[in-house]
C-alpha cells in the first residue's frame, strides 16, 4: 500500500527556494512502455540511500501493476491511497516483514478513545531534515478539525485522520515519508501486533504551528484493497 500521489503520473508542487508552482509529468517511452516500468520497490531500506551506505540487504521489487484509487484527486487529496502489486513475492527477513491490516471495514480504526499510534520513516526532527537511518516514533492522534489548516485539502474524517505532533512548528515527517504507514497496537488472536491504520497522505510547511500531519484511515479502504490486491 502507498499514497496515490506518490505514483501519479503528474503532480504539482510549491518550489518555496524558486518561488514558483512546479508541474512534473511522467511520461511512458519506448524504454519505460508502461507507468509500472516507470518505478521501482525498494524494501529493507533502513538507512537513507542519498548518505551512501551500503545496503546489502536491500530487495529490488519489479512491478506487476499499480493501481489507483479510481476517487483520486490531487487537488484535495480526497482517496490518496493506491496499491502496487509486485511480480514476485519478496524474501521475508529481519528487515522484511508483512504489515498486518485492520479486520474490518471502518471509519473508527484508529478509534477516537486512542490517543497514539507509531510512524516509521526518514523524516526531520530536531538536528535533521532527513535522517540517516530509518526512525521509529511514537505520536499523538487528534480529533480531525485539529488538522484543519487547510482550505484546499479534504477534510472527510471518516476516510483520513490526524496525527502528529500539534505544539510544534511543522511535525516529524517529511516527503520521504508520504505513503508510509502509521501503525496501532492491537490484540491479533491473543497476541499484540502493529497494524498499519493509516497512510501518511499530506502534512504542511515547516513554519506552520500547530500542524498534525493527515492521514489516509485504511479501514475504510479495506474492501477496495481486498478487492484489487488479489493475483
Amino acid at each position: 500500500l502507498t499514497s496515490a500521489s506518490c505514483v501519479h503520473t503528474e503532480f504539482t508542487y510549491e518550489d518555496y527556494y524558486l518561488s514558483k508552482t512546479v508541474t512534473v509529468k511522467v511520461k511512458v517511452n519506448n524504454f519505460h512502455p508502461t507507468l509500472e516500468s516507470i518505478y521501482s520497490v525498494y524494501v529493507g531500506v533502513v538507512s537513507n540511500p542519498n548518505w551512501g551506505v551500503d545496503l546489502p540487504h536491500v530487495e529490488l521489487a519489479n512491478i506487476e501493476k499499480i493501481i489507483i484509487h479510481e476517487g483520486w484527486n490531487q487537488t484535495t487529496n480526497e482517496n490518496n491511497i493506491a496499491i502496487i502489486k509486485l511480480l514476485e513475492p519478496l524474501e521475508l527477513n529481519r528487515y522484511v516483514q508483512i504489515a498486518c491490516l485492520p479486520n474490518v471495514t471502518s471509519t473508527e480504526i484508529p478509534g477516537r478513545d486512542e490517543n497514539f499510534a507509531y510512524i516509521a520513516g526518514l523524516g526531520n526532527s530536531a538536528e535533521s531534515y532527513i535522517e540517516e537511518k530509518l526512525n521509529n516514533k511514537e505520536i499523538n492522534l487528534y480529533n480531525g478539525s485539529m488538522c484543519d489548516f487547510s482550505d484546499v485539502k479534504t477534510k472527510d474524517w471518516e476516510r483520513n485522520f490526524c496525527a502528529g505532533e500539534y505544539n510544534t512548528y511543522g511535525n516529524e515527517t517529511s516527503e520521504w515519508d508520504y505513503g508510509g504507514a502509521v501503525y496501532s497496537r492491537y490484540d491479533v488472536n491473543g497476541k499484540k501486533k502493529y497494524v498499519a491504520t493509516g497512510l501518511l497522505s499530506y502534512d504542511t510547511w515547516c513554519e506552520t504551528l500547530h500542524s498534525p500531519a493527515v492521514y489516509v484511515r485504511i479501514s475504510y479502504y479495506l474492501d477496495w484493497i481486498l478487492k484489487n490486491s488479489k493475483y
